[in-house]
């Protein structure tokens, strides 16, 4: 009953089992031996600069941090009181980016945030940011604008797969980047990708 007539956007397994459930203006979940915990947050409307109670999506890096996706930006999630302390708080220059619907982990433990406007990592051990628009490289995938992330994959080589409004862009543990579009049959726009057991990757449109 806990879930009735609620709208959950993101399920979410980490290294401990437990189950987080992300909804769409009821907040966060936590479901951990047959228990439910809840994470209340204010409801507010979309004139606010922050919704706490709109998750998006959520993962946990190899120092079992967990990083949650709000409507304002991303931030790092305290399981104990539900604390989500932004990124944004320390760099303001993410404020830009208010909602992002794509989050991984590098093979360099870094965070990945692909939002509706761009493309940006986060270093915890350096504690630094790199934002794709501001890197001026001109033949990089991630230089073509305000592009629209959807999902990022990490498969199991450490490959990162990239579902955007204009295509699949893929960056490959060796650093090689290319990107999978009309020529090779796909639609421009890329709504998800996931890895199969087999290793085979499939992609929706």
């Amino acid at each position: 009953d806990e879930f009735n007539q609620k709208n959950c956007r993101v399920l979410y397994e980490d290294k401990e089992n437990r189950i987080w459930v992300g909804t769409y203006h009821d907040g966060l979940y936590c479901i951990e031996h047959g228990k439910v915990r809840s994470y209340d947050y204010p409801d507010t409307d979309y004139q606010n600069e922050l919704d706490f109670s709109n998750i998006r999506v959520m993962v946990e890096d190899p120092s079992g941090r967990l990083w949650v996706s709000i409507y304002g930006g991303v931030g790092l999630f305290n399981p104990e009181n539900g604390q989500i302390k932004l990124l944004s708080e320390q760099f303001p220059e993410l404020k830009k980016y208010k909602v992002a619907n794509a989050l991984a982990i590098d093979d360099r433990s870094r965070l990945v945030v692909g939002s509706d406007n761009g493309l940006y990592i986060y270093d915890p051990a350096k504690n630094t940011i790199w934002i794709s628009e501001q890197d001026g490289q001109a033949n990089s995938i991630f230089n073509q604008g305000s592009m629209k992330y959807n999902q990022i994959l990490k498969d199991h080589e450490g490959t990162l797969w990239f579902a955007t409004q204009y295509g699949l862009n893929v960056l490959t543990h060796h650093g090689q980047s290319y990107t999978l579009g009309k020529e090779e049959g796909l639609s421009q726009a890329i709504l998800n990708v996931v890895e199969d057991k087999n290793h085979d990757i499939w992609i929706s449109t």
